[in-house]
């Protein structure tokens, strides 16, 4: 895939935001499989234990997977957030493009090229606003004035 340069964000920013966009599918995928693999059969009385009795190693782990399950949803719920402000054509646009890796011109809900850019501009730019990379997000991105 041909990397896309950008001119409205940081080199550093642009890279963690659309790393986040594209793993999006994978990272739902992920959670999932982390809630059915270790959290759901975890849930359940704990029997025994005591002060005088060594440290949980089970339990720091399960605070690790804890941790890693609440990045991950952290960054899934900036795209989701960020994706609910874009009406449904220019969402399937959005998947297509960034999550899926499928070419603008390759896009035919898509009516101009320029358009394409535009749109994918105005989620990167909301992207990186949510997910705490940038801090203020001009009059003219927030509200797609393009």
């Amino acid at each position: 895939m041909r990397e896309y340069i950008n001119k409205y964000l940081p080199k550093e920013v642009y890279k963690r935001t659309i790393s986040t966009a594209r793993t999006y599918k994978d990272d739902k995928k992920m959670i999932k499989a982390i809630e059915e693999h270790y959290i759901l059969p975890s849930i359940g009385p704990r029997v025994g234990g005591g002060s005088n009795l060594p440290s949980d190693p089970t339990g720091t782990s399960a605070m690790q997977i804890m941790k890693q399950t609440n990045r991950l949803r952290e960054r899934t719920e900036a795209v989701e957030a960020t994706l609910a402000k874009f009406n449904d054509v220019e969402k399937k646009i959005i998947e297509k493009n960034i999550m899926d890796g499928i070419r603008l011109n390759d896009i035919p809900e898509l009516s101009s090229e320029r358009t394409g850019k535009r749109i994918r501009k105005s989620f990167l730019v909301l992207l990186a606003y949510e997910l705490g990379e940038i801090s203020d997000v001009s009059y003219e991105v927030a509200h797609r004035g393009y």
